[in-house]
């Protein structure tokens, strides 16, 4: 299961509650090639930020990453199950061509300069493969990666250097168990993650953040005796990676979908409890749980993505009309909550997968579908 599968996974659960066609919305034509933009409109407010699209469907945007706000990249796949990734250089979005890995998707980018960005993921080769691709500047190249590793779910760039989590599947019991890799002397290097106790079934990760040199956040879930999903939050102390206990709910179908480091001590790992929205925040002795805002008369939702800039720290996601339909989800923090805050939703079914900032700049991508069930790309911005 990737990182959207995760979200899929509390997404199904709302099905069960709601079940309905998706209503009616304002159709989005398909944009391919170049989308220029002249700059960011800065209003204080959430607005959509045209992207492009290859021919077809779906074209679906699950992270991005913010070099400044004259270089953005963002990566997904589009139609065919090919990967995608798109590049905002001084208001023109463009895609930019990737390797040829047939069925695949990319899950996460980072990058330490213009030069340097790396892109991880997954794709089908006789199961599930994790990939990693690097942007020079000029070209997006496939680096060699053990097939042994099923899935590369978000990476990280900071202090601590450059590190990618997902899992890998352990033959010998027959489950996914985490995976936690670093760029090393220019290898990815598998780092010995927590041991799973004897109850737990398989474990994945899905998010990935640096707070410090000696400190990096890992997070995701653990499944339990077969039937229970559990939040999984891991820690990295500059020597070695450990298992860090948060609170757990008795309704078990709970998972972290990513993570954030508002300051260089601090973690703010978001997901969701039984389509909740939710994040666990540590005020420096317990961590306690803080559920996420949706609009007035709704329930279900899910964290996706989160980050920290000079704005502030934001969750993004989706939230679940009674109709069943979903539409944006956008949360800051204040320090001890979540607020919601006002997002366009363009088509009337669209969802925020990842989010990156620069500066007073938020920007937030994902997908639309549209009245014919067409999915495009679908990016937003605050500033």
């Amino acid at each position: 299961m990737t990182r959207r599968g995760v979200v899929a996974l509390a997404a199904a659960l709302v099905a069960i509650v709601a079940l309905a066609s998706p209503p009616a919305g304002a159709t989005t034509a398909s944009r391919t090639g170049r989308v220029h933009r002249a700059d960011f409109t800065c209003t204080g407010t959430w607005t959509v930020d045209p992207t492009p699209n290859r021919a077809g469907s779906p074209n679906e945007l699950y992270a991005a990453f913010a070099l400044s706000s004259s270089n953005i990249w963002a990566v997904g796949r589009s139609a065919g199950g090919t990967t995608l990734a798109e590049h905002d250089v001084s208001g023109t979005w463009s895609i930019k061509p990737t390797p040829s890995v047939g069925a695949a998707r990319l899950l996460g980018v980072a990058a330490t300069g213009p030069n340097n960005v790396w892109a991880v993921g997954t794709y089908q080769q006789h199961g599930p493969t994790a990939i990693a691709m690097r942007w020079d500047g000029a070209t997006w190249t496939r680096a060699t990666l053990p097939s042994a590793w099923d899935s590369l779910d978000a990476i990280a760039t900071g202090p601590a250097g450059i590190w990618a989590v997902g899992y890998a599947y352990n033959q010998s019991t027959f489950s996914d168990h985490t995976l936690i890799v670093h760029r090393v002397n220019g290898k990815w290097v598998r780092v010995p993650s927590w041991s799973l106790p004897g109850n737990v079934d398989s474990s994945q990760l899905f998010g990935v953040a640096e707070a410090s040199a000696k400190l990096v956040w890992a997070v995701g879930y653990e499944f339990i005796d077969g039937s229970i999903y559990q939040l999984l939050l891991e820690k990295w102390n500059g020597k070695s990676w450990s298992h860090v206990s948060v609170p757990a709910f008795s309704d078990n179908l709970d998972g972290f979908a990513a993570v954030t480091a508002p300051s260089a001590t601090t973690a703010l790992p978001v997901g969701f409890s039984t389509a909740r929205p939710i994040g666990e925040y540590d005020d420096g002795t317990t961590w306690s749980t803080r559920f996420g805002q949706v609009s007035p008369g709704l329930f279900y939702g899910n964290f996706n993505g989160a980050t920290t800039d000079g704005a502030g720290t934001w969750a993004v996601g989706e939230e679940t009309l009674n109709g069943g339909a979903e539409q944006t989800l956008v949360n800051q923090w204040n320090g001890s909550g979540f607020v919601k805050v006002t997002t366009p939703n363009p088509t009337g079914n669209d969802i925020l997968n990842g989010v990156t900032g620069t500066g007073n700049l938020t920007v937030a991508v994902g997908s639309q579908r549209d009245d014919a069930g067409v999915v495009h790309t679908l990016a937003e911005y605050e500033c």
